[in-house]
């Protein structure tokens, strides 16, 4: 036997039809006898679930809820009550419990549809990181091509008996400047120049070494928006073959042989 105040905490349960077995039995002979103090428990319990249902718009059972709320009803009528009383505190239960029960599927939709949209702005803002990844790499790796340029060109200006070459702008171009920096040892060089003039799309400058008389391509290179530009060459021939050093203008792709103006000569 369960005390009075055992079966006034189960007041709350039983409001939302949650009590069964042996601990429903006890609870309703009690409320039968007329206990006043469990009366008003029940009434407060019963207000706050009505208060629950009327808090989200109505929402209408699936056809599963609503089965088994029928069948719930149906085995409390088959029970039968003694007195008008208790059965119409248990029809009401069973009202309150399926406001409730519509209540919480109410929240779940709304909550669910929330949780997809937070995940949809999750996905919206990982791709943008992604993005923004994927330019700061690129920027890196520009960079790092950049400095490694730099660095094998300070190599081969302090290279031991490294040979500085300059190059003179010539008519078409008397205010451009030229210097070939070759290191005899690697036979590799880097050319710098400094005001000339941008190209049309079709054309390209074309850095050339004389040796023995023939004219070797050094590399093709473009100039930048201040006029300036570097290019390095590999494999160029000794140092005491070379004779000259020029620069031309020629069709974009460059050329086997020189075939356009010479804008620069040292």
């Amino acid at each position: 036997m369960s005390t009075h105040e055992e079966l006034l905490a189960r007041i709350p349960a039983y409001a939302l039809g949650a009590l069964d077995g042996d601990e429903l039995r006890e609870l309703e002979a009690h409320l039968e006898q007329g206990c006043e103090e469990c009366d008003r428990e029940l009434l407060a319990s019963t207000r706050q679930v009505e208060s629950m249902a009327e808090s989200v718009e109505p929402a209408a059972p699936s056809e599963m809820m609503r089965a088994r709320l029928e069948r719930e009803l149906d085995k409390r009528e088959s029970a039968g009550r003694s007195r008008a009383e208790p059965a119409a505190r248990s029809t009401w239960r069973w009202q309150a419990a399926a406001a409730v029960l519509l209540t919480l599927a109410a929240w779940s939709l709304w909550d669910r549809s929330q949780l997809q949209q937070q995940v949809a702005q999750l996905d919206d803002e990982r791709a943008t990181a992604v993005a923004s990844l994927a330019e700061v790499q690129e920027q890196l790796d520009r960079t790092q091509v950049v400095l490694a340029r730099l660095a094998r060109a300070g190599r081969i200006v302090s290279a031991p008996g490294a040979r500085n070459i300059v190059l003179a702008g010539l008519e078409s171009a008397a205010a451009a400047q030229g210097q070939t920096f070759v290191d005899p040892a690697t036979r590799s060089a880097v050319f710098y120049a400094s005001n000339l003039e941008p190209l049309d799309e079709d054309e390209t400058y074309q850095l050339w070494f004389i040796a023995d008389g023939t004219p070797v391509s050094a590399g093709i290179f473009e100039v930048e928006n201040d006029g300036t530009a570097t290019l390095l060459v590999d494999n160029t021939a000794a140092l005491d073959d070379i004779q000259l050093w020029a620069v031309t203008i020629e069709p974009a792709g460059g050329v086997p042989q020189p075939t356009g103006q010479m804008v620069l000569k040292g």
